[in-house]
């Protein structure tokens, strides 16, 4: 399992461009769909399984999950594992990479080159059972790339590119390629930098490839969610979610069934305001997501879980391993600033709420075999820049936290390092 909104750049502390400083207000992936009439998100029929060309996973059968990290050394991004009560150190990748993507502890991909606004150069697979970085795909002549995603059956990436110089003007493209036939190769997205320039997010159950938007002029993330049916030969963009209609990217169950996110509502008696600048970096509907909301991909129904109209705010949103209930952290507005409280449990069939964990100094990452993955502290350091996957937050004191023992394990190492995924 990939976590939502979290891969790696580690080493370099350029910003890439001050719209990407809105990255404070978010948490990590997905997917939102309103018309009753567009084709069904839902699962139909599990996947028949297909030849990929990326070298076999190696691991044992029935091996246990393992949590993957990195951090930065002197020679490079050092990739280590946790598993079973240990870490165990897998390689050591080149210092001018980003975006990497376990595939298990033989594969795994990255952005390598890094050049201009970190963009790079190609994407490599490193295979361990050769102790390689093979090329594995690269982008148009005049254009460098910015993020990718890889298919759930390993067959085929897809790709964000930009023009190489390009900062509010140029093209922007989103394009597949096929890793089992690299002849199968298409443009899904070609447009203009603008208000509304879009990248993948996630891939989602029959195909469907969803997109996120932002503006190269300051005024934001989340400016429309679309989505693309890879199925088509010619694939449409479909809008699912329009400007200020959510607050942060919706999370994907485990059974690919439900979806959640925060939103706003502002009825909200107490809100934050936006701050006196000349964009919309930090409107109202990212400073204030007082609304959780869960959509149903089998009947397209999206209902209001929870709300709050007095100044509480909803952050850090996670499903359980059995999808029924909701981890959330929840803080209030006190002035014209936020005060953590505490983090909550939300029981999705009974609509009602309870404690979970008495911690306003916690940072939840994720889940990893029933128990929550959590930072502690101040050494949640903020990104370091960039959108969506390409980079994720640097964290100490990580723990494993079982709420049914109220028992703490701590998993990895003081040293500053960033989660990248569980298998």
């Amino acid at each position: 399992m990939q976590l939502s909104n979290i891969q790696v750049y580690l080493g370099n502390k350029r910003l890439i461009l001050l719209i990407f400083l809105a990255l404070l207000f978010i948490s990590t992936f997905f997917i939102l769909s309103s018309s009753r009439n567009s084709p069904s998100l839902t699962p139909q029929s599990p996947e028949t399984p297909s030849t990929s060309t990326l070298p076999e996973n190696q691991s044992p059968e029935n091996q246990k999950q393992s949590l993957y990290f990195a951090k930065t050394t002197a020679s490079g991004v050092e990739i280590s594992t946790y598993s079973e009560g240990k870490n165990t150190k897998i390689t050591t990748l080149p210092p001018n990479i980003r975006s990497i993507i376990p595939l298990s502890q033989n594969r795994l991909l990255f952005v390598n080159n890094l050049s201009f606004l970190d963009r790079g150069g190609r994407i490599d697979l490193y295979d361990g059972t050769q102790n390689l970085n093979i090329p594995l795909v690269h982008p148009s002549p005049a254009y460098l790339i910015e993020n990718f995603l890889i298919s759930p059956d390993e067959e085929s990436i897809v790709f964000w590119e930009v023009e190489e110089r390009a900062t509010t003007q140029g093209r922007s493209h989103i394009i597949y390629q096929s890793l089992s036939d690299k002849s199968q190769r298409k443009v899904l997205v070609d447009e203009s930098l603008s208000d509304q320039t879009k990248y993948p997010v996630l891939w989602g159950p029959n195909k469907w490839l969803f997109l996120d938007s932002y503006s190269v002029n300051r005024r934001g993330l989340h400016q429309g969610f679309f989505a693309l049916d890879l199925n088509s030969t010619t694939p449409n963009l479909v809008t699912l979610l329009s400007l200020d209609s959510y607050s942060s990217l919706p999370i994907l169950s485990a059974d690919s069934k439900k979806l959640i996110f925060s939103s706003y509502n502002p009825e909200s008696t107490i809100q934050l305001s936006p701050p006196d600048v000349p964009n919309g970096l930090f409107r109202a509907a990212i400073r204030n997501p007082n609304q959780i909301k869960i959509y149903d991909l089998a009947t397209r129904q999206t209902s209001i879980l929870y709300e709050s109209k007095n100044g509480e705010l909803f952050t850090d949103l996670v499903f359980t391993g059995d999808n029924s209930n909701i981890i959330f952290k929840r803080s209030s507005i006190s002035g014209n600033s936020v005060k953590a409280l505490d983090i909550q449990k939300l029981n999705i069939p009974n609509i009602s709420t309870s404690l979970f964990l008495n911690r306003i100094d916690s940072q939840i990452l994720g889940q990893y075999e029933g128990r929550l993955i959590i930072a502690f502290g101040s050494a949640a350091v903020a990104p370091l820049g960039g959108i969506n996957v390409s980079y994720s937050p640097i964290y100490k004191n990580v723990y494993l936290y079982d709420d049914i023992n109220n028992q703490y394990e701590k998993i990895l190492s003081d040293d500053p390092v960033q989660v990248i995924g569980i298998l």
